[in-house]
């Protein structure tokens, strides 16, 4: 995790050493996922376009990708089509879910408290895990 700017599909990254570096980029300290499992680990910490945090996490075989920034733009990225879309409702924040079935998730995605937020599994999980690392987020 160096310091220097990359392009990575257009964009600009600054990779971040540590919580300090990305506080310094972005000029405050996002809120990161209260839920993540004891064995999640790290793989890198960066800043896109000089306002998007975006931490790649790896737990198990799974690789999540979790971005945040202010405002409420959609920051998923993916220009995919679902088999299956829920938007629910919990503590008066709307979030919606993603994935292959109601039962596996790929993403989700939502905006509060002027940040928006999404997490991204690149194989999928379960709805439910999906579901308590986004409402972890607040």
């Amino acid at each position: 995790m160096g310091s220097e700017r990359r392009i990575r599909d257009g964009r600009s990254v600054i990779p971040c050493a540590n919580w300090e570096a990305v506080k310094e980029a972005l000029g405050y300290m996002p809120v990161l996922p209260a839920a993540w499992p004891a064995d999640a680990g790290v793989t890198s910490i960066g800043v896109v376009d000089g306002s998007i945090l975006e931490v790649v996490y790896v737990v198990g075989k799974e690789t999540y990708i979790y971005r945040t920034a202010e405002g409420s733009d959609d920051l998923s990225a993916s220009a995919k089509t679902y088999a299956f879309t829920t938007t629910e409702t919990v503590d008066e924040i709307s979030r919606t879910y993603s994935g292959v079935t109601d039962k596996v998730f790929t993403q989700a995605v939502w905006a509060a408290n002027g940040h928006s937020y999404a997490i991204l599994a690149e194989s999928g999980v379960d709805a439910d895990e999906m579901r308590v690392l986004a409402e972890s987020i607040l």
